[in-house]
């Protein structure tokens, strides 16, 4: 699990899911290591794919939980879908504006509060909704659970849609690290 971590760290998503795909995991309570990793592989081989077939593959297996890797899938109700489904519409309007109005609907109705990387994702796609003062809301609920100032900071820059760089450690990223490499602008 180690050797897919560092290969996700070394920015070789396609090798960290072949580590991932010969791994047979143990189940124990909180083992989601492995589905995380292999979530985080297949968004960031979305974004690199060579067409918009092969992209939403990857954003669909992304969802999947994967048996070999230790983790059960938990309710839907308990999925929180936001950053994959945002993955879906950068890559739906970066090939055709407008054109997935039901992913850009997932991200904004999603009801998981405004904690995590899904919070500030919520903010962005009401924002590039044309919906400022829920945007705002969104935004500040989001800063109000995220305790990491530079990380508060970044997703304001985000909001202006200013370039800047995520201002942490490769291996603390998580998922920001995710919505950091799908935001082009």
């Amino acid at each position: 699990m180690q050797l897919a971590r560092s290969l996700l760290l070394d920015e070789q998503p396609a090798a960290a899911l072949e580590v991932l795909d010969r791994l047979k995991v143990l189940p124990y309570e909180g083992s989601v290591d492995g589905r995380r990793l292999s979530r985080e592989a297949h968004l960031r081989l979305a974004m690199l794919a060579p067409d918009t077939r092969a992209a939403r593959r990857h954003v669909a297996d992304a969802q999947l939980w994967p048996e070999h890797l230790g983790a059960g899938k938990p309710y839907d109700a308990d999925i929180d879908r936001r950053l994959d489904d945002y993955v879906a519409l950068r890559l739906g309007e970066i090939v055709a504006p407008g054109s997935d109005v039901a992913a850009r609907d997932r991200v904004l109705v999603a009801g998981h509060g405004p904690a995590g990387v899904g919070g500030l994702v919520a903010a962005l796609a009401l924002r590039d909704a044309g919906r400022t003062d829920d945007a705002r809301r969104a935004f500040d609920a989001w800063a109000g659970t995220e305790a990491r100032a530079p990380f508060i900071a970044w997703g304001r820059a985000l909001m202006a849609r200013e370039a800047v760089a995520l201002p942490a450690l490769r291996h603390q990223m998580g998922d920001y690290g995710v919505l950091a490499a799908v935001w082009p602008d």
